[in-house]
């Protein structure tokens, strides 16, 4: 889906990464910093203390990336219907 943004698609955002993407999309997630970063805390942490507080953090953290990435495909493939059938008015 990367690929896509890199040579076909512009969109107002820092990066193309999935977290500005999906945000500018209205994609939130649950916890404010959620971030690669911080669930790599949150595992290191959760090894720990084995704390199922940590755990579901890390599954929803988890389940949410994914969610969001289906979320960006949706705008990808709707981006390429628009332009597909403006192609062929054209």
């Amino acid at each position: 889906i990367l690929s896509y943004f890199y040579s076909n698609i512009y969109l107002p955002s820092y990066t193309n990464g999935l977290k500005d993407v999906a945000n500018l999309i209205g994609f939130r997630w649950s916890e404010q910093n959620a971030s690669g970063v911080q669930s790599i805390v949150w595992r290191k942490q959760w090894e720990i203390n084995q704390g199922k507080e940590l755990k579901q953090k890390l599954l929803q953290y988890n389940m949410e990336d994914c969610y969001a990435l289906m979320k960006v495909k949706e705008l990808v493939r709707t981006i390429i219907a628009n332009e597909t059938s403006t192609d062929k008015h054209s």
